[in-house]
C-alpha cells in the first residue's frame, strides 16, 4: 500500500480525509486527542511543500443534508489556529476550491452535511475530486465505512497518487501487533454494551490465537451471565445477545481460551445516581439495575492480568460517567496501566475518554483513534480487502 512518504507532493493539491470527530460540550473540546494525532501528517505536508491541503472530516451524525451549527466543522477552524495552522472553513466543495488561490489549508464543512458522502455517490465524489491532485486517507475511525470519502473518491485516483497518512499507518502498525504477532499472553477487556460490534473481534482472537484470556464486564457480560441461567435485573438483554454469549462461551472452551466474566457487580434499586451496593451475580435483584463490577470481580481481573504481554481494552466496565459508578473502569484500567514489560492498546471513545478522565494515557502504549473501526480492523481475517477505506486504496483507479 501507498504511504504519505512514497507519495509526490510538492506543488501538489493534496486532499485529506482525516477523522476529527471529537467530542464538545457547550461548544467547547472535551477531547483533543484525536486532533493531535493528525497533526504529524498535516506538518509531513507542509514540510514537503504540498501546493495546498483540503481537510475532509465529519463531525457526529447529522441527517443527511441538513444543516446543524452544532456539528458544524468551523468549530474546529479555532483550534487548528491556536495551534499555529492558518485555517480557512469552506462551505462547499465549490468554496474550498475557489478557496485554494489564496489559502494553502482549507477545512471543509462537516461532509455529512452532503446527502452524496453516506451514498457513496460517485458523482459527489468526483465534485471532491476536484479539489486535489492527491488523496491522502489519514482516517482510520472511518476505514471500514463504505463513504463517498472513504471509498468512491481514492478510487478516482491513480494508486501513485493515493495513500495513507502518517496516522493511519501507525494505527496498522500497532494493530498488526495484537491481530497477527502478539506476544502471548495476550489479553483482551472488553466491556461497553454491544455485542454485536464485538463479535468478529472475539471469534478472529478465539480462533486465531489460542491460550488466550478474554475478560469481559460491563453490560456486556449481562447477555453471559443470562446464558448462565442467572438474572440480570433490568437490563434489556435481546435473545439473539444470549445466544451469541452461549456460542462464545462454547467456542472458549473448544479452543482453550480462558473466559472470565464477573463475578459480582455494583446494583441500585433507585434512581441513577444514588449509592450502589455489590451484590455476588447468582443473587442479583430482578428489579436492579447493573451499573459498575464489583469488588470481587476488580480483584479477579486484577490477578488474571500478571504475567501478561499484550493488552487489548474496548469498552468499559460500567457507567463511568458518574463518579458514583467509576470505580469498576478505573480500577480495572490502573490494573492494564500496571503491568510491567506489556504493549497495551485502548481503542474505542469510551475507553480512551475513560483512560483520559483518570489521567492514565501515558501509561498506555498505543491509543487508538478508532471505535468500530478498531474493532472491524482486528476482527478481519484480511482487512485491506474487508476494510471499504483500505481495499479503495489498494484496488485499481475506476
Amino acid at each position: 500500500m501507498t504511504t504519505i512518504q512514497n507519495l509526490d507532493l510538492a506543488g501538489q493539491h493534496v486532499i485529506v480525509r482525516a477523522d476529527l470527530n471529537v467530542p464538545f460540550r457547550d461548544g467547547i473540546i472535551e477531547n483533543d486527542y484525536r486532533l493531535q494525532a493528525f497533526l504529524p501528517t498535516l506538518a509531513y505536508l507542509n514540510k514537503h511543500n504540498a501546493a495546498s491541503v483540503t481537510i475532509i472530516t465529519h463531525l457526529g451524525r447529522p441527517h443527511k443534508g441538513i444543516f446543524d451549527a452544532t456539528l458544524s466543522t468551523k468549530q474546529l477552524a479555532g483550534w487548528f489556529w491556536e495551534h499555529g495552522y492558518n485555517v480557512t472553513h469552506a462551505a462547499t466543495p465549490h468554496e474550498a476550491l475557489q478557496d485554494q488561490a489564496s489559502h494553502s489549508l482549507t477545512l471543509l464543512e462537516n461532509i455529512r452535511f452532503f446527502a452524496g458522502e453516506k451514498d457513496n455517490d460517485l458523482a459527489f465524489a468526483k465534485t471532491l475530486a476536484t479539489l486535489g491532485t492527491r488523496y491522502i486517507n489519514d482516517a482510520f475511525g472511518t476505514l471500514h465505512r463504505s463513504d463517498a470519502s472513504v471509498n468512491a473518491l481514492p478510487q478516482l485516483y491513480a494508486r501513485a497518487n493515493r495513500g495513507i497518512g502518517l496516522l493511519v499507518e501507525r494505527e496498522i502498525n500497532c494493530l498488526e501487533r495484537i491481530r497477527t504477532n502478539a506476544d502471548k499472553p495476550l489479553i483482551l477487556v472488553l466491556g461497553g454494551a454491544k455485542l454485536d460490534d464485538k463479535l468478529p473481534l472475539i471469534n478472529q482472537i478465539m480462533t486465531t490465537q489460542p491460550a488466550t484470556t478474554i475478560m469481559i464486564g460491563g453490560a456486556l457480560a449481562l447477555p453471559f451471565l443470562k446464558a448462565q441461567g442467572l438474572v440480570v435485573g433490568t437490563t434489556p438483554v435481546t435473545d439473539q445477545a444470549v445466544q451469541q454469549a452461549r456460542n462464545i462461551i462454547e467456542g472458549a472452551q473448544a479452543h482453550h481460551v480462558t473466559l472470565i466474566l464477573p463475578t459480582d457487580m455494583m446494583i441500585i434499586e433507585g434512581q441513577l445516581g444514588s449509592p450502589a451496593q455489590a451484590c455476588a451475580v447468582n443473587a442479583i435483584p430482578a428489579t436492579a439495575q447493573c451499573l459498575d463490577v464489583g469488588p470481587d470481580t476488580i480483584s479477579c481481573f486484577t490477578r488474571g492480568l500478571v504475567g501478561a504481554k499484550t493488552i487489548f481494552t474496548n469498552g468499559t466496565m460500567g457507567m463511568y460517567e458518574y463518579a458514583a459508578y467509576a470505580h469498576g473502569t478505573q480500577a480495572v484500567l490502573q490494573a492494564i496501566a500496571a503491568v510491567p514489560s506489556c504493549y497495551t492498546v485502548a481503542g474505542g471513545g469510551n475507553a480512551t475518554d475513560a483512560i483520559a478522565t483518570f489521567g492514565l494515557a501515558s501509561a498506555f502504549s498505543y491509543l487508538s483513534t478508532g471505535g468500530g473501526a478498531t474493532l472491524a480492523y482486528l476482527g478481519s481475517r484480511d482487512p485491506w480487502h474487508e476494510l471499504p477505506g483500505l481495499f479503495a486504496l489498494i484496488e485499481p483507479s475506476a
